[in-house]
């Protein structure tokens, strides 16, 4: 069984929420979940660059390395972490079609329909989670991985 088949095997009906795929076309979809989403995988392998299905609990990370991919699972209830919301870069003079928003930057993204409805494009962040653990040789701690885990709107900027 190769990796793209095993992923989509441990993550059939399961967790998901939403489903993150970043591609080398400079295309980012995020979507929410379904397992159809994950069926045609094998025809994009030459151009995937990571997919994540995640909810606000738990992740599973495809990833591209040198030899393939890798399969990484991370979940809330065996490490610290940290929760962050992170801004997402939109440009709201731009108009949204078929869930596509552009960035100020030029860039473009797929978001899924259930967050575009129910949130302030404008004040849009991403839910991140920095796990930490204690880095014995200098003594601090220091965050080793991240995962998304869902969407929010940011209410002030500093």
């Amino acid at each position: 069984m190769n990796k793209i088949e095993e992923f989509r095997n441990k993550v059939k009906g399961s967790i998901g929420s939403y489903v993150y795929i970043a591609a080398k076309d400079r295309m980012i979809r995020i979507a929410d979940y379904s397992d159809e989403l994950l069926s045609d995988l094998e025809d994009y392998s030459t151009k995937i660059e990571e997919v994540r299905v995640f909810n606000t609990e738990c992740e599973y990370k495809l990833f591209r390395t040198r030899d393939g991919f890798a399969i990484r699972e991370r979940s809330d209830s065996k490490a610290d972490f940290m929760t962050q919301l992170q801004f997402l870069d939109i440009d709201t003079s731009k108009p949204v079609a078929n869930n596509i928003v552009y960035a100020t930057g030029g860039g473009r993204y797929e978001l899924p329909e259930s967050v575009l409805v129910k949130n302030d494009l404008g004040k849009l962040g991403l839910i991140v989670k920095y796990y930490i653990r204690r880095d014995e040789t200098a003594d601090r701690a220091c965050i080793f991985d991240w995962r998304c885990a869902g969407f929010g709107e940011i209410d002030h900027v500093c």
